[in-house]
């Protein structure tokens, strides 16, 4: 891991709830680093480890994402990525919070201080983006977002946290990035060591699970990941073939040994990673095959 704290900062980060700084490389290149919360004896801090980890499944499944490394900066580890509009050749890119409130206003808004969860709020906010203008150009994209979220636990993907980029005039979905509320990363050392080999205690953790869908602002999660999957796999079934296709080609040697030697984590968190990732994949693939093919 380097020590990049010669590094200029040249702007403040946006829409975080982690400190997060705009870069400027000895090279000239940009750059986005974010810190993880500080260790407080009662939460984990893996925010910036658990992003790093992310992209590089991310990559292997074939996903769009950002590139991300563990870093040093001025004493304090940290999160460095390449800053993606830069990279990708985009104009601008705006966030699909700032798109769906623009387009939709106070309905879209609302849903933010609702108390609506699960079911009802997903087909809210559904009724919504089916009339976003650019629904169709994204769909595919997003499904993969949230089917990958479901698969590493993310449960931070609001509307915010993922955007439409504009080159040459044209919109695209951008990169995944801010994948670090994922992978267990509030879960204690002794927790992790518990359900590694508890078949009952993944699959708990599985049904407790929770996501934003992409879509929901609020600051706590609300819809259950499973009943998210099942919307997905009832609604778009021939998405979610190609997702699962796509996790078919998973090098899972090639993740485990990236596991395995990335520093920092301890044998145990390691373990409950690569096992993490295995156990979702399966219970993902038998509720997607039983609901869009059963019913």
């Amino acid at each position: 891991m380097r020590d990049i704290s010669n590094w200029s900062v040249t702007n403040f980060g946006e829409n975080s709830t982690l400190e997060k700084y705009e870069l400027l490389s000895p090279d000239d290149k940009q750059f986005v680093i974010k810190f993880p919360r500080n260790f407080d004896g009662n939460r984990t801090n893996w925010e910036d480890v658990n992003e790093v980890i992310a992209a590089e499944l991310a990559k292997l499944i074939g996903l769009p994402t950002v590139d991300a490394e563990i870093v040093y900066f001025n004493g304090r580890r940290a999160c460095l990525m390449k800053h993606f509009r830069v990279e990708w050749g985009a104009e601008h890119g705006e966030t699909a919070a700032s798109l769906l409130s623009a387009q939709f206003g106070e309905v879209y808004d609302n849903l933010k201080s609702s108390d609506l969860k699960n079911d009802e709020l997903i087909r809210e906010l559904f009724l919504l983006f089916e009339d976003f203008k650019l629904y169709h150009q994204t769909l595919e994209s997003y499904i993969f977002m949230n089917l990958f979220d479901i698969l590493i636990a993310n449960q931070d993907r609001h509307g915010h946290n993922w955007q439409i980029l504009y080159i040459e005039g044209e919109p695209c979905f951008g990169p995944l990035y801010d994948n670090g509320a994922s992978l267990g990363w509030q879960l204690t050392e002794s927790a992790i060591i518990n359900m590694v080999n508890d078949h009952t205690k993944m699959n708990q953790f599985f049904n407790k699970s929770k996501v934003k869908i992409g879509l929901d602002n609020r600051e706590t999660p609300r819809i259950q990941a499973k009943k998210a999957l099942k919307f997905f796999a009832r609604n778009f079934p021939e998405e979610c073939e190609k997702f699962f296709y796509k996790t078919d080609t998973l090098d899972v040697a090639k993740f485990e040994k990236f596991i395995n030697d990335f520093p920092l984590l301890s044998k145990d968190r390691k373990e409950f990673i690569t096992k993490l990732i295995q156990f979702r994949l399966d219970k993902m693939k038998s509720i997607f095959r039983e609901e869009a093919y059963n019913e």
